[in-house]
C-alpha cells in the first residue's frame, strides 16, 4: 500500500501539473490535486517504514477520502449551477475524483486483508491480538523467532555465555 500511495501521489501532483500547462487562466482547482498528492505521497513514503505503516496508510486513506467527496460535490455543485464552460476544471475534478477513489479503495482492501491476517495469526496462537506486527514477518520468521529466544541460556548466576560475546557475532 505504500508504493500506491507514492504512485497515487505523483499522479495526482502530475495532474495538476498538468492543468497548469493547459491553459494561460488559472483557477484554483487546478491546485487541488497538488495539495492532495503531495499528503498522499508523504504518507506512501513515510509507510515504507513498516512500524509507521498503518497510522501513514490510515491517514492517506482519510485524505483520498476527502478528495474523492471533494471531487464528487464539485461534480453535484456544477451541475447545479451550470458551469460547463470550465473543461479543464471538469476534467481535473474528474480526475481528481478518479484517482483518490482508487487509493481508497485499494487502502481499504489492504486493512481488509490485513486484519484477516493478523486474525489468523492471533489463532494459530503466533502473536498476541493486540500486538502490531510488521507485514514483512512471516510465520516461520515468528516461528524461528520464538525457538530462538528459547534455546538461549539464562545469565542468572552471572556467567557470561562465550557464544553471546562480540566476537564470535562478528564472525
Amino acid at each position: 500500500m505504500a508504493r500506491v500511495g507514492i504512485v497515487f501521489g505523483l499522479l495526482l501532483c502530475g495532474l495538476s501539473a498538468l492543468g497548469m500547462c493547459a491553459t494561460v487562466n488559472k483557477n484554483p482547482i487546478q491546485f487541488v490535486p497538488l495539495m492532495l498528492g503531495i499528503p498522499i505521497l508523504f504518507c506512501g513514503v513515510v509507510g515504507l517504514n513498516p512500524h509507521r505503516r498503518r497510522i501513514a496508510m490510515n491517514t492517506a486513506c482519510v485524505v483520498a477520502l476527502l478528495g474523492m467527496i471533494t471531487g464528487i460535490a464539485n461534480a453535484i455543485i456544477w451541475t447545479a449551477a451550470d458551469a460547463g464552460n470550465k473543461p479543464i476544471a471538469w476534467r481535473l475534478n474528474t480526475g481528481i475524483t478518479v484517482l483518490c477513489g482508487i487509493v481508497f479503495i485499494v487502502g481499504v482492501i489492504a486493512f481488509q486483508r490485513d486484519r484477516k491476517r493478523r486474525q489468523a495469526l492471533s489463532l494459530a496462537g503466533l502473536v498476541d491480538g493486540a500486538k502490531s506486527i510488521p507485514t514483512s514477518l512471516s510465520r516461520v520468521d515468528l516461528a524461528s523467532r520464538d525457538s530462538l529466544s528459547a534455546e538461549r541460556p539464562s545469565h542468572a548466576a552471572g556467567r557470561s555465555d562465550p557464544s553471546n560475546s562480540v566476537t564470535s557475532r562478528r564472525s
